[in-house]
């Protein structure tokens, strides 16, 4: 249990951040392609809406990295994915949600199957932000590990020396 008076560590807080990049880089991109000239932009026909929508992914995967970057076991920096895609998913459906209710009372089906299609996406691509990050992290840690000449592995779950070159051949 963490004592009275201390903040939260830096792990913890990264996942904060990494919610809030998502949210920042999602909101403003979503509102534009929903008002785009009038109408939302998947309704005009071609594919200008994949623009927006890679933006959302690719803010979905760098929040998750942004979560996942300081955690020392890989468990924990999925589970930090996992709450940046599941909370930023949840946000932006309810926005969603809200938005067209005002709109117009009634809610088609086929609207609640992009939600849950986007939610889903959403957490995947967090997590796998997420992970790679850690994955990342770890090698480097290795690497600075092996470069010290420190027997101790600095990141766990990575073996010694992973990332690192091999000694010379003498002879």
């Amino acid at each position: 249990m963490r004592e009275a008076g201390r903040g939260r560590s830096g792990a913890e807080r990264d996942v904060g951040f990494g919610l809030a990049f998502t949210l920042v880089v999602a909101v403003p991109t979503l509102v534009v392609a929903e008002d785009w000239h009038g109408r939302p932009m998947i309704d005009q026909g071609g594919f200008g809406w994949l623009v927006p929508a890679v933006f959302v992914a690719v803010a979905f995967a760098i929040g998750g990295a942004i979560a996942g970057r300081r955690w020392r076991r890989l468990g924990s920096a999925t589970g930090a994915g996992l709450v940046v895609g599941t909370l930023g998913g949840l946000i932006l459906i309810a926005a969603d949600g809200a938005r067209r209710m005002l709109m117009n009372p009634t809610l088609p089906m086929g609207v609640v199957d992009y939600w849950l299609e986007g939610a889903a996406v959403s957490v995947v691509l967090a997590v796998v932000g997420a992970v790679v990050a850690d994955r990342l992290g770890a090698r480097a840690a290795a690497r600075r590990g092996a470069r010290s000449g420190s027997p101790a592995i600095a990141h766990p779950g990575v073996p010694a020396g992973a990332g690192a070159r091999a000694p010379a051949r003498e002879g």
